[in-house]
């Protein structure tokens, strides 16, 4: 599918090896990569015109939201 999942990556050498094999030049961002902080990360594809800069918000933080947000006798379930 050619789809990647560029997480931070501090070594010089596999940012290469990663900017090297994206299917768009993202030569670019080699500062960007290095900089990724939990939770973020770029999406590069053949199916994209670009690559797309995610944020993945914590789980448990999500958790949280959601069932505050949810009446006392409604309940989330997670399956999976």
């Amino acid at each position: 599918m050619n789809t990647k999942i560029i997480l931070g990556n501090e070594l010089k050498t596999e940012r290469s090896a990663i900017i090297d094999s994206a299917s768009q030049d993202l030569s670019t961002d080699d500062q960007s990569i290095a900089s990724l902080d939990k939770g973020e990360a770029i999406i590069s594809s053949n199916f994209t015109k670009f690559a797309i800069p995610i944020q993945i918000p914590l789980f448990e933080k999500y958790i949280e939201k959601v069932e505050s947000n949810t009446k006392p006798a409604e309940k989330t379930r997670f399956v999976g």
